[in-house]
């Protein structure tokens, strides 16, 4: 199976699929910038399965704090596996330690992000300077 093909953009760029699916069945990490709609979104690129896990994680600690007895469901590794589309190619993109920046400049902090490949506009690799001097979501959220 090829995840690069000439001409099919129909799924977004071949070349950023391609990172994603490494990301997604490799577990390999990098530092990514992506343009979506008018938003410059930055961080790590990770699996799916990471992303799931990092969700998780936090869905389960903010329902632990509203009900202690509250047990977590390891369903993340479920969800990464239905997150390919049926050709077994990657639909989306996910980021940890990312950052959000508007078209004012102000820039938004998020320990997991996901998106759709066929919605991403442009991208390069790494993260802006300016981008990393922002405070880190721990510490954004006081923990």
């Amino acid at each position: 199976m090829s995840i690069v093909r000439r001409g099919d953009t129909q799924h977004g760029d071949p070349l950023l699929r391609l990172f994603a699916d490494r990301a997604s069945r490799k577990g390999i990490e990098m530092e990514i910038t992506l343009q979506v709609g008018g938003l410059l979104v930055a961080g790590y690129l990770t699996s799916a399965a990471a992303y799931c896990d990092r969700l998780d994680s936090q869905l389960s600690e903010g329902l632990a704090r509203l009900d202690p007895s509250f047990q977590a469901d390891q369903g993340a590794e479920q969800a990464a596996e239905a997150d390919l589309n049926a050709a077994n190619e990657p639909e989306f993109i996910h980021l940890r330690d990312a950052y959000i920046c508007g078209p004012d400049g102000a820039v938004v902090r998020s320990p997991a992000w996901r998106g759709r490949l066929a919605s991403v506009d442009a991208f390069t690799l790494g993260i802006p300077d300016h981008l990393k001097q922002q405070e880190t979501p721990a510490t954004a959220s006081g923990h």
